[in-house]
């Protein structure tokens, strides 16, 4: 318990105090970065020069569309790239995108009740994990996903000017769910995602083998019920993601699946929204089945790395 105490005071404490020293990678008068100040202000631009003041400390001038203003370490929380600002690329909303996780680690809890979490080895492959704690249903009844990634193409296509028109990425993986200890679920799946400079689309296709079609569902005191899940199903994702209007740190997302493609009426969709900065993201919105039934969502992510 001591040390999980400790661990949080070091966490939290990021947030609190600014930097002492700039980092030995920045790239002047080039790179755009993204700065967050002690005060919750955001700022990009790119790195002139150092300064440093009697009265203040060591500091920098940083160019902004506003000009040039000197900004001072201890002001400044944060220092991110502006293109590596937002962390979750490797995701849409529940549907994984083709692009890795790398550094991004995270932990999120998902509709409340699902406490999962993420890592990257190397720039190749993604590990998702999670399990569901869902109050007065027994530990055999709830559900874990294990999610193995791996990214094999990144492409980044430019103009002649050398200016960027989009990264496409391709990633192959395995899935392994349980609802409940006895139901167990296996998927393979290959996607591709296009990114643009705010925008995401992806595409996924995957391969239930598990030998099982009939399942029993048990949820405690909420029941049980049957279901099937055709044994060599090919399902179908699409997902979509894009910045709302110009605000930086909302997004907007659309996620469809459909688990076999022969049967169009077995379509869920999703639609919501993210907020996010480098250090979190919450995500709502509702989703829709042609059942018909419709829920709320809510999702929890941090990225504290």
């Amino acid at each position: 318990m001591k040390l999980l105490v400790i661990s949080l005071f070091f966490i939290f404490s990021s947030f609190l105090f600014g930097i002492e020293e700039l980092p030995k990678d920045i790239k002047f008068n080039t790179e755009e970065y993204v700065l967050r100040l002690s005060n919750g202000d955001l700022i990009t631009g790119r790195f002139v020069e150092e300064i440093t003041s009697e009265e203040f400390g060591k500091g920098v001038k940083f160019q902004t569309t506003f000009g040039i203003a000197p900004i001072y370490l201890f002001e400044i929380e944060e220092i991110r790239i502006e293109k590596k600002y937002y962390r979750h690329n490797h995701r849409h909303f529940i549907m994984p995108t083709a692009e890795q996780i790398g550094d991004d680690y995270f932990i999120g809890l998902f509709e409340l009740a699902f406490l999962y979490g993420g890592f990257g080895i190397t720039d190749y492959f993604s590990v998702t994990a999670g399990r569901s704690f869902v109050p007065y249903i027994g530990n055999d009844n709830q559900i874990s996903v294990l999610n193995l990634k791996s990214t094999f193409l990144n492409k980044h296509f430019t103009n002649a000017e050398g200016e960027s028109k989009g990264y496409l990425l391709m990633a192959g993986g395995a899935n392994l769910a349980w609802i409940n200890d006895a139901n167990r679920f296996r998927h393979y799946y290959v996607n591709s995602t296009f990114k643009g400079e705010t925008s995401k689309l992806t595409l996924n296709l995957f391969y239930k083998n598990t030998g099982q079609e009939i399942y029993t569902f048990n949820f405690g005191q909420a029941g049980s019920f049957d279901g099937t899940y055709g044994d060599g199903s090919i399902g179908v994702g699409l997902g979509v993601e894009d910045q709302f209007w110009n605000w930086r740190g909302v997004n907007i997302m659309l996620e469809l699946w459909n688990p076999d493609f022969t049967r169009p009426s077995n379509t869920g969709v999703l639609l919501g929204f993210r907020t996010f900065n480098s250090k979190y993201s919450a995500d709502f919105g509702i989703v829709f089945f042609t059942a018909p039934f419709a829920a709320p969502f809510v999702n929890f992510v941090f990225t504290p790395f």
